[in-house]
């Protein structure tokens, strides 16, 4: 992981105040990216946050930046892209309390929802093996 991106957006996101918690995930949290790989952030904003919000954070980060960012707000995602961004690697928490709850809450939803994938799908290959 490029420590430069990793310091600057820990910085940035230390210092918003309507941010709950921020995650970097992707092929830079990996240490797999390349010269012309996005940055993908998720992000859990505090409630009464607006649509122009969004664009401002996700502007301001590609100034700070000079890359292209995939900004992935949680509060709005599915529990599975949502795991995957908690997965990645920690940019900034305000609260432990917060935290704790929400990522074992998503990471059971996107379990749930991922054995009901698997089901659905043997399902499908049992039914045309019959057919």
């Amino acid at each position: 992981m490029d420590k430069k991106i990793y310091m600057q957006l820990k910085d940035y996101f230390s210092e918003q105040q309507n941010i709950r918690m921020a995650f970097l995930f992707g092929s830079r949290a990996r240490e797999r990216a390349r010269a012309d790989s996005d940055v993908d952030i998720g992000v859990y904003l505090e409630p009464g946050y607006t649509r122009r919000d969004i664009y401002q954070m996700w502007n301001e980060l590609e100034d700070m930046l000079g890359l292209k960012v995939d900004l992935l707000v949680l509060n709005e995602t599915t529990p599975s892209l949502a795991w995957t961004a908690l997965k990645g690697k920690r940019l900034f928490i305000r609260d432990q309390s917060f935290y704790i709850p929400y990522m074992l809450d998503i990471s059971r939803e996107a379990e749930d929802f991922q054995q009901f994938l698997l089901d659905w799908w043997r399902w499908r290959m049992k039914i045309r093996g019959a057919v």
